[in-house]
């Protein structure tokens, strides 16, 4: 095999690295990619030198990714993992209770991910922290927080017009829903795919100051720790 060849390929992947490296908001994605594309590179390179190789590689990779997959976040966070029907059941009662207004208003936050997605696997740490931090009621509204993995129920995906395949641009998609009907979303349809940002970021982003009350905000660190 060609040295050029060699030098060709890993210029290549050295290229891309370094701009995908500049928009990382986070090192663990920017470690996550220059792992993918190292993986792409000796795929490349085992092609040039044989494809048996390449092939057997490549089995290999795929059967780690699924007896090995991403670890998930290990933080603070305070979120449920719903089911489409805990999702439907959840969002039928909030509408119950608006129409009754027996209670403040309930406001579900839900991200919809798949576990193969690195953007989904960037922005579990921003959901998780805006989730600890945002989650709870107030005088004007109660903010509960979800997690719905669309790469395993389907039917959530259709429902919520969620692309899943390798190519999707609505991974992760965060929803808000506001009387049990959904309100606000991002990505917007035909906006770019959402990256992972700073929980208040996020916060303002989605409006959550706003439906808590623009004096209440997030928890404070102090206020966490005393309850």
């Amino acid at each position: 095999m060609p040295a050029q060849k060699e030098n060709e390929v890993i210029l290549f992947i050295g290229c891309v690295l370094a701009v995908k490296g500049i928009r990382k908001k986070s090192n663990i994605a920017f470690i996550d990619d220059l792992l993918m594309f190292g993986r792409v590179a000796n795929v490349v390179l085992l092609v040039m030198l044989s494809t048996a190789l390449a092939v057997a590689y490549t089995l290999f990779l795929l059967g780690l990714f699924v007896v090995v997959p991403f670890p998930p976040y290990v933080g603070n966070s305070n979120y449920k993992y719903l089911s489409m029907p805990a999702l439907k059941a959840a969002l039928q009662e909030t509408q119950k209770d608006t129409e009754s207004k027996t209670s403040v208003e309930t406001v579900w936050v839900v991200l919809f991910f798949a576990t193969w997605s690195s953007l989904c696997v960037e922005a579990a740490e921003g959901f998780s922290d805006l989730s600890y931090y945002y989650s709870g009621a107030t005088k004007q509204a109660d903010v509960k927080f979800g997690k719905v993995d669309v790469g395993r129920q389907p039917v959530a995906a259709k429902k919520f017009n969620i692309d899943t395949s390798a190519s999707s641009k609505n991974l992760p998609t965060i929803v808000v829903f506001r009387e049990g009907k959904e309100a606000f979303r991002i990505p917007e349809p035909g906006n770019p795919p959402y990256t992972c940002d700073h929980p208040d970021e996020l916060a303002v982003t989605l409006g959550l100051n706003d439906i808590r009350g623009a004096s209440s905000g997030g928890k404070t660190d102090a206020q966490k720790k005393e309850e």
